[in-house]
């Protein structure tokens, strides 16, 4: 992970429900939840009941038909399996949206090895 975030050093910081932080120099920079779809479908329908509008998920190529970006935290979905793997950049870098997907690419490549 240190070096797609090209960092010296990144620390993984395990959260509740399948979440986990990964930092640097104290800063967070890449949140990476595995959730099921239902799980997925639920936080996404806890808004929706609560007469919240959510923009559609946008279809994203590298992935088959099989990933999408969240517009609301610009976080990228990738579906393996019954699992969805979802990257979001927490950090202040990179700010350009195409790089962020780019990198959140490349976060959610390495994930998939290891789910």
């Amino acid at each position: 992970m240190a070096e797609i975030l090209n960092r010296d050093h990144v620390s993984a910081v395990p959260q509740d429900h399948g979440r986990c932080i990964y930092a640097s120099d104290g800063q967070a920079l890449v949140s990476v939840s595995v959730r099921t779809r239902e799980q997925f479908d639920a936080e996404r329908d806890r808004f929706e009941s609560s007469g919240v509008k959510l923009p559609e998920l946008v279809t994203v190529e590298g992935f088959g038909n099989e990933a999408n970006v969240d517009p609301r935290y610009n976080s990228l979905n990738v579906v393996a399996g019954e699992r969805i793997v979802s990257v979001e950049i927490v950090g202040t870098e990179p700010s350009a949206p195409v790089k962020q997907l780019e990198l959140e690419k490349d976060v959610a490549r390495a994930a998939l090895e290891r789910v």
